[in-house]
This record gives C-alpha cells, sequence and structure tokens, in this order.
C-alpha cells in the first residue's frame, strides 16, 4: 500500500485511512503497528493514466519534500549510493525539527515525519512492473 494509506493521522488530501486505525487494533491484540514509508528522492516511479498505449507510464521523479527531510537528518543526497538506500528514524527528527522547519516542509513530507516511524528512500527509483505485463496464471 502506498504512503497515503498506511500512514498515520490526516492524509494531505484530508481523509483518515487504514494507518490511523493500525495503532488501535494492533493494541487491541496486546500488539504495536511500525509504519515505514518508502519514498525515492529520484529515479522512475510508474504513473497510472489510461491512453490509447496502456493504463500507466513510466515517469522521472524527483521529490524535494524528501530531501527536505534527508537534509534535517543530516543526510547528504550524494552520501546515498548511486543505488543505495538510507533508513532514516523520524521520531528523532520530529523532536529535534522546531516549528518553522516543519511549516517549511511539503505538506507530503509533513505527513511523512508525523505519521511514520521510519523512511527509506533511495536517489535511484525503479519504477515497478504494471499490471498489464502480467500473464493468466504466472506469478
Amino acid at each position: 500500500m502506498g504512503a497515503y494509506h498506511l500512514g498515520r493521522g490526516t492524509t494531505p488530501v484530508g481523509i483518515y485511512d487504514l494507518g490511523s486505525i493500525l495503532p488501535g487494533l494492533a493494541a487491541a491484540n496486546g500488539k504495536r503497528s511500525l509504519h515505514i514509508a518508502y519514498i525515492p528522492i529520484g529515479g522512475s516511479v510508474r504513473s497510472f493514466g489510461p491512453s490509447e498505449t496502456g493504463v500507466t507510464s513510466v515517469k522521472n521523479y524527483k521529490d524535494e519534500g524528501m530531501a527536505a527531510l534527508l537534509a534535517a537528518a543530516n543526510v547528504a543526497p550524494d552520501a546515498i549510493g548511486a543505488t543505495g538506500h538510507v533508513l532514516i528514524p523520524l521520531a528523532a527528527l520530529r523532536y529535534r525539527m522546531t516549528g518553522k522547519q516543519k511549516r517549511e516542509l511539503t505538506e507530503l513530507a509533513r505527513f511523512v515525519l508525523n505519521g511514520f516511524d521510519y523512511l527509506v528512500t533511495t536517489r535511484d527509483a525503479k519504477a515497478a512492473t504494471h499490471f498489464e505485463a502480467w500473464a493468466p496464471g504466472t506469478d
């Protein structure tokens, strides 16, 4: 599922999604929920947009919002290997950042900061395989 569905709190589009009820469901069963967002700062992503050639397409991607979270965590994007990933614990950032720093983040970056325990990011994301390529009866 995507970040909008699994983050705690109100999503950037103003709804409470599954991620907001997971902590309560987990607690009711004597467990805890762990929320991890995977959002790249660059690379390529699959975009939905029906056309004559298919339902999805691959597009180049660059997100400055996650780059701002990396800066707050003192992680330089160039320090992430060309094809590597970085795991950022977000609780420490939430406590360390000032209100002004949080307000300057993009809406998605604020949602990730407040609604997740960890952020995993990369500079070179690869687009997912599109469902049009799946053949019936294969895994």
